[in-house]
């Protein structure tokens, strides 16, 4: 059997008078022999004995003054690193230290330059041992014994040992279930004080940092408007009130941010999101916007708080700012008026998704710092052991929902494994010609401007889908099928068909009064997946399913278009009478993809997600307290998911189960109720696929 024994032998003619030699090393997890000389013909010794047996020292470290007769340590470590190699390269140790020596002077030997540390170290290695005399000089000189660390980090590296480092990690052991920051965490994994799954246990799911990226570094005296609702990451740019701003500003400043702002929402603000950084919807608020800003990680502010100190209007091309300041000389508030023109600073703030500030608008330009996690030291290896215990004890796969070209690229760079929802609708309405032909198709009842529109839709989705699947490289992509919501697509200028009910407005119901939508739709993605030679089976994914008939249609017309290219096809699960149905759904399809949102909305009798006040009222004749119910999952919602969840496997065993909605990204437990419902994947906006491996990696773990 190999000698798994490990030797140090310590060169130091004052050791003895710190502490017990013999007990240094015990208990730390590996045998090793402790070889202790005052001087060179001591150490020569020792070394002589560990030869012969055929075994090399693993580490030799020497004392800068070894020895009361004048022994120099780098003189002392070139006599016995020469006594070793002259016995053979291989009987060299792995690597040697100078103690107790000025770290600024690095002077290199022959074999390489000396690792230093200081010789207290090994009496803190020593007093490790004795609990009581430790836990007497934590308590007296808690950071005593993780000052100088340096040989404890190399054995717990090299050899698996696992001395204590740290005061953070000493705390871990102490008190396991105390939580530290990401960095943290991987500094006492690095150091060998915890394996990966004991520090991604101590981790916070409920800390979001990893999801804020960017903040106001040098803010102005000037009062701040509050808005409702927010998202993205502060941004300073200069001020754009119409499309032709925008273009204007771009053609004059490429590479400033834009700054959007209106009054009321319009369709065609989807296709302006390509040119700028940021918008300011004075208005209502507008849940749609939102969701499109979010997933093109664009900032946006929306609907001025009433009661916030200060109001801004927009007249004669420009942005007025009306707020109050407090006059020091009068003691009064005073008014001051701030007009902006186009071009002008501005900058907003999306506040904090946690906090009930939904964003702030200063009218100057602050300072934004901006860094990425990406860049930072721990960051690849964080997320790696996340993924790994992921994977590791669940089935649970990290999609994202990304509706273009842009946020499918920039879902990769952050770790997606696949795009768990693609609406087209989205995707088509970012083009300007595409918006119009929705429009087109939404108000035309002449069957032939339908078809004239179709055949755009089709050239624009084969396009931008083509390109989509060639960048995921094979992995999943999700494609829903037109949910073309009218208040989304059509502006005050549009009638909608008169042709149509209510109820045939929205999804697969829209889609089976339409003659060839979702045939064009279907053949359209078959043929970018064959342009872009993506061999992965195509998902498609129907919208608003509430019965099984409107499903099994859409599946036929699938087999029929196909043409033995592989695909799955699935139904959106996110109105009530799909509940009821989940069984009859379920048993037709091969995957099913819970939508938490719409979900939601009809649970609250088809209340608007921006409908702020309707939202309070709700939560108060239902007792529901926190966040808005549209970012924190309620106990009304997960019961639903639970029984669409058991009542889809147990009519279908080998069914896929995703889940999506903002709720997976802004409640920082829905990792946790999806690896305890064993769902198949879980997909959130790209800026929160950070935070959801992390937590994935969090709950895996148990």
């Amino acid at each position: 059997m190999a000698d798994k024994k490990r030797r140090i032998l310590i060169v130091d003619d004052d050791m003895a008078r710190y502490h017990d030699v013999e007990s240094m090393f015990k208990n730390c997890g590996v045998e090793v022999e402790v070889g202790y000389a005052t001087c060179t013909q001591d150490a020569l010794k020792i070394l002589d004995n560990w030869l012969q047996s055929g075994h090399k020292p693993n580490i030799i470290t020497a004392d800068d003054n070894t020895c009361g007769s004048g022994e120099i340590g780098l003189d002392v470590l070139t006599d016995l690193l020469s006594h070793c190699e002259h016995t053979g390269t291989q009987y060299l140790p792995d690597t040697f230290f100078i103690h107790s020596r000025d770290t600024d002077c690095q002077p290199a030997l022959k074999w390489g330059t000396p690792q230093y540390t200081q010789t207290q170290e090994f009496e803190c290695i020593a007093i490790w041992q004795k609990k009581e005399e430790r836990e007497k000089i934590l308590k007296e000189y808690e950071n005593y014994l993780f000052l100088h660390t340096t040989l404890r980090r190399y054995c717990n590296r090299h050899w698996g040992t696992h001395f204590i480092v740290s005061k953070d990690a000493y705390t871990l052991t102490q008190s396991p279930e105390t939580k530290f920051p990401p960095q943290t965490i991987h500094k006492i994994v690095a150091n060998g004080n915890a394996t990966q799954e004991q520090g991604l246990s101590c981790f916070d799911p409920s800390n979001r940092k990893l999801i804020e990226k960017n903040y106001i570094s040098s803010v102005p005296y000037i009062e701040e408007l509050i808005f409702k609702e927010g998202t993205g990451s502060p941004v300073s740019g200069r001020l754009a009130l119409s499309k032709s701003d925008i273009d204007d500003l771009k053609r004059k400043s490429q590479n400033e941010p834009i700054i959007f702002c209106t009054h009321d929402y319009t369709p065609e603000m989807s296709t302006f999101f390509r040119n700028i950084d940021g918008f300011i919807l004075i208005g209502k608020a507008n849940n749609h916007l939102a969701l499109q800003a979010e997933n093109a990680d664009i900032t946006a502010i929306m609907g001025l708080d009433p009661e916030s100190n200060g109001h801004i209007s927009l007249k004669d091309n420009q942005l007025l700012h009306t707020y109050y300041f407090h006059n020091l000389e009068t003691g009064d508030n005073d008014q001051q008026l701030k007009k902006l023109s186009i071009g002008d600073y501005v900058t907003i703030d999306s506040g904090n998704i946690i906090s009930s500030i939904g964003g702030v608008f200063i009218s100057e330009q602050c300072e934004i710092s901006n860094y990425s996690l990406q860049d930072e030291y721990w960051y690849s290896d964080f997320m790696d052991w996340a993924d790994t215990a992921r994977k590791t004890h669940t089935p649970l796969s990290i999609l994202a929902n990304a509706d273009t070209s842009e946020q499918v690229q920039k879902a990769f760079e952050h770790g997606a494994e696949g795009i768990g929802l693609l609406r087209t609708e989205h995707l088509l309405s970012s083009n300007t010609k595409g918006l119009e032909a929705l429009q087109s198709l939404m108000t035309e009842i002449d069957e032939t401007h339908r078809k004239s529109a179709l055949n755009i839709l089709n050239d624009i989705q084969e396009k931008i889908l083509q390109k989509i699947f060639t960048d995921a490289n094979n992995t999943p992509v999700t494609v829903r099928l037109l949910d073309a919501v009218p208040d989304e697509i059509l502006d005050n200028t549009h009638t909608f068909r008169q042709d149509l009910d209510t109820d045939q407005r929205r999804g697969v119901q829209f889609a089976s009064q339409t003659s060839g939508l979702y045939e064009m739709q279907i053949a359209s993605l078959f043929n970018a997946a064959a342009k872009a030679k993506y061999t992965a089976p195509v998902k498609i994914l129907v919208p608003l399913v509430r019965m099984v008939d409107e499903f099994l249609e859409v599946k036929a017309t699938a087999q029929k278009i196909a043409d033995n290219r592989a695909y799955k096809i699935g139904a959106m699960i996110e109105t009530l009478d799909a509940v009821d149905n989940i069984r009859e759904i379920a048993q037709q399809a091969d995957f099913i993809s819970i939508g938490t949102n719409d979900l939601m909305s009809e649970i609250m009798g088809g209340i608007e997600r921006h409908d702020g006040k309707t939202i309070t009222d709700w939560m108060i004749t239902h007792k529901v307290t926190g966040q808005s119910p549209f970012q924190h999952i309620t106990s009304i919602l997960e019961e639903i998911i639970k029984k669409i969840v058991t009542q889809a496997r147990n009519a279908n065993p080998y069914i896929e189960i995703s889940i999506c909605g903002r709720h997976m990204g802004t409640d920082y437990r829905a990792s946790e109720m999806a690896i305890k419902l064993e769902l198949d994947s879980l997909s959130v906006p790209p800026k929160f696929l950070d935070q959801t491996r992390a937590n994935a990696g969090h709950y895996a773990i148990g």
